[in-house]
């Protein structure tokens, strides 16, 4: 194996200024002098940063071959390749990890040098957390139980508690002072009233969003004292109570309806969005599930809200009638983003009779879309910028003459391999206007595909693995 190394002074010198790329480099240097493979792997991947073509290709796979050849160096106890998907690695460090499958060996994982510079972390048990102390770890996912103290680190700006309790014991009195200069930007939980109870009158200056969801009237008193006790948090807020009544009591108080920045409501009914029809000032994004059987009334009773920019059907539309009335709705003309599931080729072809001018993402499933209803499509959204199609609908979206004007193409896969042959540079080839290739689900990609990958004129994107708690706003 290896030989570690580690230099507290170099690694001070990072923490001082995380986005200094010089500072890494003479680390790397440090490390390459003393046999340690870690500091070709912050070279390699400073320079994946801005290379390009054949060069990025040569790079991408000396990176697997440095984390394949030096894994139980590089991850301790969690180096099989299984594993790869739970970490994202910037500059030689793992820069966002999942820990849950990890738990047993935690304090082991997080005292490693690998995690030197994490900056988040999910999943995880915040004992390890705390002892370890990453400096620079500013996003949190926190699971099972943890102290309210957690919120006093001095670095954290985004925090989630992922379950539906927070440990027992309220926090110290100094602890909770500290949050008058708390950096906290997004705080994210679920049931969490005791939390709640505790900070309702403890002020975070930096809080911009407050996720949670409301299961009960009760839920629903707490975080309405939480909310207007900070008055510069929007409210990204998720509906779950099965009592209409529960529902509306969050609704109809008028200052909560106007700090609803996003609004998600499981088993969508039509007399909660006919209360919603106006004063909803702040909402930009707007998802509904549960609307299946309903879809066409619950589509026209649409709320009033002049920013919605952002539209998510999570259920299948098969009703034509349905997809008649988003079709008349007044945000096909401003919607930026769409995520539709249709594969009634019927109900597909309704899209064609509107016109989506603004919408600049398009996300639909594409399961047996005709080349006459493809066709038909390319009319109804002429200014879509960016696709997501799922890896293997591609086919179905490039020959479709809505693909000479995509720019970005979102290509989502299962984690497995991905194919990246011939077939695949055709099709990628259709989309004539094509500038950024993103891939996401963590595709297990070989030499010859990041060879392939390398020949296409477009910039080629990985994304993270770990997707960032802010994501969904």
């Amino acid at each position: 194996m290896a030989v570690s190394a580690r230099s507290a002074e170099l690694e001070a010198a990072i923490v001082a200024d995380p986005d200094d790329a010089s500072a890494y480099l003479v680390y790397a240097d440090w490390l390459q002098a003393r046999g340690d493979p870690r500091g070709e792997l912050v070279v390699v991947q400073h320079a994946l940063e801005t290379a390009q073509g054949p060069e990025w290709a040569k790079l991408r796979i000396r990176e697997r071959e440095l984390l394949t050849e030096h894994g139980e160096h590089l991850l301790g106890p969690v180096a099989a390749p299984r594993y790869w998907r739970n970490f994202d690695w910037r500059r030689g460090f793992v820069d966002r990890m999942h820990a849950a499958f990890v738990l047993d060996e935690g304090e082991q994982l997080i005292a490693h040098p690998s995690l030197a510079f994490v900056r988040a972390v999910s999943n995880v048990e915040f004992p390890p957390i705390r002892e370890a102390a990453p400096p620079l770890l500013n996003e949190l996912a926190i699971e099972y139980e943890a102290p309210r103290r957690v919120l006093t680190q001095p670095r954290l700006r985004h925090l989630a508690s992922t379950n539906h309790a927070w440990a027992s014991g309220v926090a110290q009195a100094h602890d909770l002072a500290n949050l008058e200069t708390s950096s906290l930007e997004t705080l994210a939980f679920r049931g969490d009233l005791e939390l709640l109870q505790d900070l309702s009158s403890c002020p975070f200056p930096n809080l911009r969003v407050l996720r949670t969801a409301c299961y009960d009237e009760e839920d629903i008193d707490e975080v309405l004292a939480f909310l207007l006790s900070t008055p510069h948090a929007e409210l990204d807020l998720r509906l779950c109570a099965a009592e209409a009544s529960t529902r509306l009591a969050m609704l109809d108080d008028v200052q909560a309806r106007r700090r609803i920045h996003a609004l998600r409501l499981d088993d969508t009914d039509l007399g909660t969005l006919q209360r919603l029809r106006t004063q909803l000032r702040r909402l930009e994004l707007l998802e509904l599930s549960g609307i299946r059987d309903r879809a066409a009334a619950i589509i026209a009773e649409l709320p009033v809200a002049p920013r919605l920019a952002h539209l998510v059907l999570e259920d299948e539309l098969s009703d034509p009638e349905a997809v008649a009335a988003l079709v008349m709705s007044p945000y096909a003309a401003t919607l930026r983003t769409l995520t539709l599931r249709i594969r009634d080729r019927v109900a597909m072809a309704g899209l064609s009779r509107g016109c989506f001018a603004a919408l600049r993402v398009l996300d639909i499933d594409w399961q047996d879309l005709a080349p006459s209803d493809a066709a038909a499509l390319s009319d109804a959204f002429p200014s879509v910028e960016e696709v997501i199609v799922d890896d293997f609908r591609l086919s179905t979206i490039s020959d479709c003459p809505l693909a000479s004007s995509v720019q970005t193409l979102t290509i989502q896969t299962s984690g497995g391999a991905m194919s990246v042959d011939r077939w695949f540079t055709r099709e990628i080839e259709k989309f004539r206007s094509l500038r950024v290739l993103r891939l996401t689900g963590g595709p297990v990609l070989t030499p010859a595909a990041f060879e392939t990958l390398a020949g296409l004129r477009v910039t080629v994107e990985l994304a993270p693995n770990v997707p960032p708690l802010t994501s969904e706003v």
